[in-house]
């Protein structure tokens, strides 16, 4: 009977698991593989047991706990969904092979069964999942959503201010105010060119690649860059340069590296722009003047809503992540290099026009 085979070999099903689960992931402890898998051929020898008109030594209710913790665990860890299939439907190869060794027949009826308790544990592992996955989803765009809000607002408020101020007649378009306006009207302007960004890629809509100068591009995102605390730029990017691009999602990810550099460069300090071309890549690179990254850990700078540390104001805490997508949905990449002491190089490297 099946349920006598489960319950006899039931500690060397879960030692021929864990060896095939170190054969998928062999950098991962055991008892982290595991997990509940254990408990999972516990509650299949439950359902033989129940199919044998006998009482269950373990319950197996509708919603295994098993299962869901098992889902549970592996989203908290990082791992795919197709990892969790995988790996619980290694439970049915390890029983099969074991039967196969021991001339342990399993008859149509008791393959069926464990079949079924394989897609209901995987099915129930991946619900969990997914729900899980969701509400974390939920709670970045809620986040995202606040703080926008917040920015928007904020800009908005200073403009009205700076717009009553010059409406008075107090002082002109020119004045100190005029440029608080103007910077106020260029954040705004960031925010929502960020926010359509952000809708593209989420959307995973077509991309408009044509072809155009890189210096222009790199010329328009510095003119419309907050210029703040005397802060220089300085450009070696060869007119003649081109490359293939969606130009909004590209200016997107141009601008939120160019501000960030702004918002984090010393007082009077410069931001450098270069770009080169190889023979299969164009390569651009953003270096400011922060003092360098310290102990933080750069990839770090790249998720959505992580903020400075050093005491800037609140930002939406997309810029950089949209930044790393725009770049990535070009077949690019972007990262970072400590410069430390003078500040950081972020880098951009796009497949060259052919």
């Amino acid at each position: 009977m099946l349920h006598e085979f489960l319950s006899k070999n039931r500690d060397e099903i879960v030692r021929r698991c864990e060896r095939k689960l170190h054969a998928r992931h062999a950098d991962k402890p055991s008892e982290e593989l595991l997990d509940t898998i254990p408990g999972i051929v516990d509650e299949f020898t439950a359902a033989a047991q129940r199919e044998a008109g006998l009482p269950a030594t373990t319950t197996m209710p509708r919603h295994s706990e098993q299962a869901l913790h098992f889902g549970r665990a592996r989203y908290q860890r990082g791992y795919s969904v197709a990892e969790i299939a995988l790996d619980i439907g290694m439970i049915s190869n390890a029983i099969g092979e074991l039967a196969e060794e021991q001339d342990f027949h399993i008859d149509g009826t008791s393959y069926k069964l464990l079949d079924e308790c394989i897609d209901n544990s995987v099915a129930q592992a991946i619900d969990t999942y997914a729900e899980l996955d969701h509400a974390a989803l939920e709670h970045d765009v809620a986040e995202w959503v606040g703080s926008l809000g917040h920015e928007l607002r904020n800009s908005i408020a200073t403009a009205q201010m700076a717009f009553d101020v010059i409406k008075s007649g107090k002082v002109g378009v020119d004045s100190r105010t005029g440029a608080i306006l103007a910077r106020s009207l260029a954040r705004l302007e960031a925010l929502v060119a960020q926010t359509l960004a952000a809708a593209q890629l989420r959307a995973g809509k077509e991309l408009a690649i044509k072809r155009m100068s890189l210096r222009a591009l790199v010329e328009d995102v510095v003119e419309s860059a907050h210029r703040e605390r005397e802060i220089a730029f300085e450009l070696a990017v060869d007119p003649a340069l081109v490359i293939d691009a969606d130009a909004s999602l590209l200016e997107s990810a141009l601008s939120n590296l160019v501000q960030n550099a702004v918002k984090f460069t010393r007082t009077e300090g410069t931001i450098c722009i270069r770009a080169r071309r190889d023979p299969e890549w164009v390569w651009i690179d953003i270096e400011d003047e922060c003092g360098g990254l310290g102990e933080r850990d750069p990839e770090q700078l790249f998720e959505a809503f992580h903020q400075g540390e050093r005491g800037k104001s609140r930002g939406s805490g997309l810029g950089l992540a949209i930044s790393r997508k725009a770049v990535e949905a070009h077949g690019g990449t972007l990262h970072i290099r400590d410069a430390a002491p003078k500040g950081c190089v972020f880098t951009i490297r796009l497949p060259a026009p052919t």
